[in-house]
């Protein structure tokens, strides 16, 4: 075995002094340097600022890994405890914090991406204002869906949490923004003051409007839209509630129309009382139809901005009560006028025939030829003035088909 020589000795024993020496100095400063370290844990690990709290995360974890070995500082083992006990919450306040700095970044951006992706990850530790993170789901797949041209990209999502809204609406959760139910959209308007009603309002509308318009499924989408007519605040008076259902019952009219044509036609162009118990029925759709567009003008708000808008309902009016009553639109003013005295029939309830005389085919009889008066000879017979026959205007059958008002973005109001 070797052995060292006495040079080689000397110098380990000083190699090994140097590093003795080197410890103690380097021990030293670190008890300085951790107690300076803790004293920021300290001061910040409550706080319910981003940075502050940020701060008191990075010190505690410098903390337990450069300090938890030291013995020179004074009840040092509690101390490193102290600080990884508190690690874990800190980890899970930091994260919610800087959730919640993206959603309100992108709440004030308007990016409705990261609102939504941020509200999502928020749900997902189900803070005290979770039901404000859904109904924000909800609105901005409704802005979207009900956009020019329409997005559909949020639509399965929207429905889905409109109806976990409704749901926790019912159940009686709290808003976590002062009862105003929603971030990006507060449902506590100057003619909304109950914020639960109003945003139970507006979830039933947006999950029929995405149901009826963007999914074409007017059997699960009416409930809901006719829920908005009732329930709701803002929705009670936003036209298109009642304008939906209205166009609804004009296309199931326009069915029986076409029925009633074949009909007809298999009977050698001749009314069977088939068909004209089809025809009374018709005249009921188009009574529920009148009076669901007749709500939806009246309630329209008389603002410049929405004049096409309510022009658009009154010619669709004036279209209905022409087919309805044969070409006779008097009566619109005195209708509209008195509409909402009456309930507004849900449509899921069957609709009740209008019996009517049905309008029968005019026959022309040929003429009998006209007979020249004789003249005499070398004389012309001289040509009576002409006469115009006054034509009178031609009625619309009953029954004639009554086109459906296109699907058209809503006017929306403040919600």
């Amino acid at each position: 075995m070797k052995t060292l020589s006495r040079s080689a000795r000397a110098g380990s024993f000083a190699l090994a002094l140097v590093l003795a020496l080197t410890a103690s100095a380097y021990s030293q400063a670190t008890v300085d340097e951790c107690n300076s370290v803790y004293q920021v844990v300290l001061a910040n690990y409550l706080s319910q600022e981003l940075p502050k709290a940020e701060q008191a995360l990075a010190s505690g974890k410098e903390y337990v890994t450069k300090c938890k070995d030291l013995s020179d500082i004074e009840n040092g083992d509690k101390i490193v405890k102290w600080v990884t006990e508190r690690i874990p919450s800190l980890e899970k306040s930091v994260g919610i914090m800087r959730l919640e700095k993206n959603f309100n970044d992108a709440l004030k951006q308007r990016n409705q991406d990261q609102l939504v992706l941020a509200a999502k990850k928020l749900l997902e530790i189900n803070p005290p204002y979770s039901l404000d993170l859904i109904l924000d789901i909800a609105s901005v797949g409704f802005d979207n869906a009900s956009a020019v041209p329409p997005v559909d990209k949020y639509n399965d999502d929207t429905i889905k949490y409109a109806k976990l809204a409704l749901g926790k609406l019912a159940a009686g959760d709290k808003s976590g923004n002062k009862d105003k139910f929603g971030f990006y959209v507060s449902y506590v308007t100057d003619k909304c003051a109950d914020g639960r009603e109003n945003a139970a309002g507006w979830m039933n509308y947006t999950i029929g409007f995405i149901t009826l318009t963007r999914q074409n499924n007017s059997k699960e989408a009416l409930p809901y839209i006719y829920k908005a007519s009732q329930e709701g605040c803002g929705t009670k008076s936003f036209s298109e509630v009642y304008r939906h259902i209205g166009s609804w019952y004009i296309d199931e009219s326009n069915k029986l129309s076409d029925q009633r044509k074949q009909l007809i036609a298999a009977a050698q162009n001749a009314e069977t009382p088939e068909s004209a118990a089809m025809l009374d029925l018709q005249m009921g759709y188009i009574d529920r139809a009148i009076d669901a567009y007749a709500r939806a003008y009246k309630v329209t708000a008389a603002n410049p901005k929405t004049k096409a808008y309510k022009d658009g309902l009154l010619a669709k009016l004036k279209e209905l009560f022409t087919a309805r009553f044969d070409g006779d639109t008097s009566k619109i003013d005195s209708y509209v006028a008195k509409v909402t005295d009456t309930p507004f029939i849900d449509p899921a309830t069957p609709v009740a025939p209008v019996k009517t005389e049905p309008v029968a085919p005019v026959k022309t009889e040929p003429s009998a030829p006209v007979k020249p008066a004789p003249v005499a000879p070398g004389k012309t017979a001289p040509v009576a003035p002409g006469k115009k026959t006054p034509v009178a205007p031609v009625k619309p059958a009953r029954g004639t088909p009554v086109k459906a008002a296109p699907v058209v973005a809503p006017v929306k109001s403040t919600a």
